[in-house]
C-alpha cells in the first residue's frame, strides 16, 4: 500500500494543493461530517465487510467524494461479485 502511495504522490507531484489521506475519517460513522475528497479509492476492503458493513460503507463512501470513487477489488468470481454489489448500492 504504501509503495502504491508513493508512486501516485510522485505521478501528481505537479498537481498544486493536492493532499494524500490514508482514510477519510475514523470510522464509517454516517452521522459524522468527514472530509470530502475530489477523488476517494477504496481498494481490497469490501471483501472484509458484512453486507450490511458494506452497504454502509460504500454510502458513506459515495457522500465523501465529489464524484469520482474507484473500487478495487481482486480479479476473482467474488471479487467481481463486490463490484456488482456495489454498483447495486450506488446506482
Amino acid at each position: 500500500v504504501e509503495g502504491m502511495k508513493r508512486v501516485g504522490q510522485a505521478i501528481t507531484s505537479p498537481v498544486e494543493g493536492m493532499r494524500w489521506m490514508s482514510r477519510l475519517g475514523p470510522s464509517f460513522d454516517e452521522s459524522r461530517e468527514e472530509v470530502v475528497a475530489d477523488l476517494v479509492v477504496a481498494s481490497f476492503v469490501q471483501g472484509d465487510m458484512t453486507p450490511e458493513e458494506r452497504r454502509g460503507s460504500l454510502k458513506v463512501l459515495w457522500a465523501r467524494c465529489k464524484g469520482v470513487l474507484i473500487l478495487v477489488e481482486p480479479g476473482t468470481p467474488k471479487g467481481f461479485n463486490l463490484i456488482a454489489d456495489a454498483r447495486e448500492v450506488l446506482v
